[in-house]
């Protein structure tokens, strides 16, 4: 993930939960017995990942936990998973425009459903977000108001054969899997018949 916004009420208490069981993951060989994750899929993961928590900890965030390799495991491509407490810095960091494709959760203040709704929308991309609440009128009004293609409501698992997988803004146009992806495999033709 890159980005989680967390209510200010609950934000203290979600960042030591979310530190703590992230601290406590398994980081080790993707087929060994136990993994939680494995390595990143090549080099420049963990050094962008590596760049994006250096500059939020530059600029006044803090670490929680991890943010640095594990070389013990034989490889570079170990990146601890981390936490970084962005509290309510946002545009600033990095980290908050740009996608990391590692480890990394910076979490982020905010107060109300608009500034979430605002804060999440601000961005380039576009892929997935999420939203988890117990209000159900929330999480209708916090879905459709998200400007990404896919959208978990109290959900975190988006992948499946049947669903229309695909962002937009700079996360892409179009729609792979389901009944929309085979639009990309078509021809549409128009016909229109005259007095016949």
């Amino acid at each position: 993930t890159n980005r989680m916004l967390v209510q200010r009420g609950v934000y203290n208490e979600f960042i030591e939960k979310l530190a703590a069981k992230t601290e406590a993951m398994s980081v080790t060989q993707g087929l060994d017995a136990g993994c939680d994750m494995g390595p990143l899929f090549d080099l420049s993961a963990p050094s962008k990942a590596e760049e994006h928590v250096a500059d939020a900890l530059a600029k006044g965030s803090e670490l929680l936990t991890g943010g640095k390799r594990d070389a013990s495991k034989g490889s570079d491509a170990f990146y601890l998973p981390t936490v970084v407490s962005c509290g309510d810095r946002n545009v600033e960091l990095r980290a908050f425009g740009e996608e990391t494709f590692g480890p990394v959760a910076n979490v982020y203040r905010f107060d109300d459903e608009d500034a979430a709704i605002a804060m999440a929308n601000n961005t380039r991309m576009g892929l997935s977000a999420f939203c988890h609440t117990r209000d159900m009128s929330r999480a209708w009004r916090v879905g459709e108001a998200l400007e990404y293609g896919m959208v978990g409501l109290n959900e975190g698992a988006l992948s499946d054969e049947v669903i229309p997988f695909g962002g937009c803004k700079e996360s892409g146009l179009g729609r792979e899997g389901g009944v929309f992806g085979i639009e990309a495999f078509l021809e549409t033709k128009l016909m229109v018949f005259g007095r016949i």
